[in-house]
């Protein structure tokens, strides 16, 4: 399960918000049949800003970070901690008498209602990376029940690599960590019975067009709405640190990293790692090379 992550950084909150209903290059056809809304979540630097642009340059609305609904993890910290520490199990305490769960759901659904009315126009988009959407998605899915999940996914070799680009401050560590509570805290949803795919930005880089057409599958967009979603991947690709990086693959042994810090690799994140079937080399998927040849 996500820990508590008391230390945790907060990967990914650099980018304004612009408008939500910015102009787009061209219009797609009608959306009226298309699925919303539409939240994406994962780790950061894993194709996240990417797919919220294609999906906005394919017709939806939304603005460039979300950061709103995060906040539901704090809700329920704070309600759950008030209840261990006040409740006494007595007939005559009001708080004995009150479900939290039933407590945390109407704070929350303060949260919908700031939503939608920053969202007015259908179809609409939320792009929140990072571990704190993973508290959130059960309520998402209670409030918003058409919702639609995209998770947006990286293999840890090239996320870490590019964490320590972006954010060098940060401990070689910490970025193992985020990751693997990234990855572990999805597993830990996905068989929920929400309604999601997995997107991976090793595909996004490499089958744009392959990947757009499981995307409007997946939300029931038009044909149109496709075709403007893989224009965006193939002429934008995910945003990268440095040319090309987005489409980097790497070997441990070729990261650069000392023997420490694969070693500490190694230790943190293999069994996530080996859960999404991910290699350690440059084919990127345990059994690819041997597809290959």
């Amino acid at each position: 399960m996500v820990g508590d992550h008391d230390q945790e950084l907060r990967f990914g909150r650099y980018a304004l918000p612009q408008n939500a209903d910015a102009p787009r290059p061209s219009e797609p056809e009608d959306l009226s049949q298309a699925a919303h809304p539409v939240f994406i979540i994962g780790s950061p630097r894993s194709g996240t800003t990417i797919l919220a642009s294609a999906l906005r340059n394919g017709g939806y609305h939304g603005f460039d970070e979300g950061h709103l609904l995060s906040l539901i993890r704090g809700v329920r910290e704070i309600v759950d901690a008030h209840f261990a520490t006040h409740k006494i199990g007595s007939e005559g305490q009001l708080l004995s008498q009150i479900d939290s769960e039933a407590v945390k759901l109407g704070m929350i659904s303060a949260l919908k209602a700031q939503q939608d009315a920053a969202n007015p126009s259908a179809p609409w988009i939320d792009k929140t990376p990072g571990t704190d959407m993973y508290f959130a998605v059960p309520y998402i899915a209670k409030l918003w029940p058409e919702a639609k999940f995209i998770f947006a996914k990286r293999r840890a070799i090239e996320n870490v690599v590019s964490r320590m680009k972006k954010f060098p401050d940060a401990p070689f560590a910490l970025h193992c960590e985020d990751w693997v509570a990234t990855m572990e805290g999805w597993r830990n949803l996905r068989d929920s019975g929400i309604s999601h795919i997995e997107i991976d930005q090793y595909d996004i880089a490499r089958q744009p067009r392959n990947v757009a057409q499981k995307l409007g599958a997946f939300l029931r967009l038009p044909r149109r709405s496709v075709e403007l979603i893989a224009s965006e991947m193939t002429s934008s690709r995910p945003e990268a640190t440095s040319a090309n990086s987005a489409s980097q693959v790497y070997s441990l042994e070729s990261t650069g990293w000392s023997d420490d810090q694969i070693a500490e690799f190694r230790e943190k994140c293999t069994a996530e790692m080996v859960a999404f079937g991910y290699s350690f080399d440059e084919s990127y998927r345990r059994g690819e090379a041997e597809q290959q040849n």
